[in-house]
């Protein structure tokens, strides 16, 4: 009879060997599936994407229905996640409050699909958008849902968005297609 000490010992022994040689098992097969594939390089739209990284300052211009129009400063950092996405950390005074914001931006050229995220100090909502690039003109259509001004629910959101080197503008719209409402304008320079 195996003394209490003597089973412990074999027990962790087994558990050990058991962990260690589960997953050499499952990726020992010789077949395709278990190898990862490396990602495609970067496309001409990642490329134009990685030009907005950089410091940024401007102005963003509100003109919501029923409330006097806004203008305050913007600063915006880009960063590069890779070759194929960018995080931006943006700020402003938005209605007399601080206003920050957190963004993604990405390429996905298989769809060839432009997606990105929005999430900022201000809302609940966490927006998830969808859209495309023209290379030649440099404008990408970004659409998605986020919650109306009143509080009725989502509404249908677009930006424009007009890069340059170093400017870029969005246009932000909200509505039903062919009935939207131009709401804000952000200007942004690149900082020197």
């Amino acid at each position: 009879m195996l003394q209490p000490r003597t089973f412990t010992a074999l027990a962790a022994v087994t558990v050990a060997a058991a962990v260690l040689t589960v997953p050499r098992a499952l990726y020992a097969q010789e077949d395709d599936a278990f190898v990862p594939q490396m990602p495609a390089p970067p496309t001409k739209v990642h490329e134009k994407l990685q030009e907005s990284v950089g410091e940024w300052n401007g102005t963003i211009d509100s003109n919501y229905p029923g409330m006097p129009p806004m203008k305050s400063a913007a600063t915006e950092t880009v960063t590069s996640l890779g070759p194929y996405h960018t995080v931006s950390r943006f700020s402003c005074d938005f209605m007399g409050m601080p206003y920050e914001g957190l963004g993604t931006m990405g390429y996905d050229p298989e769809t060839e699909t432009m997606h990105g995220t929005w999430t900022d100090s201000v809302n609940t909502y966490h927006n998830v958008m969808k859209g495309k690039m023209d290379l030649e003109t440099g404008t990408v259509d970004m659409i998605y849902e986020a919650p109306a001004p009143d509080g009725s629910g989502l509404v249908r959101h677009r930006n424009h968005v007009q890069l340059g080197k170093d400017q870029y503008s969005i246009h932000f719209y909200m509505g039903a297609e062919g009935d939207e409402l131009h709401f804000m304008t952000l200007e942004m320079k690149r900082k020197k």
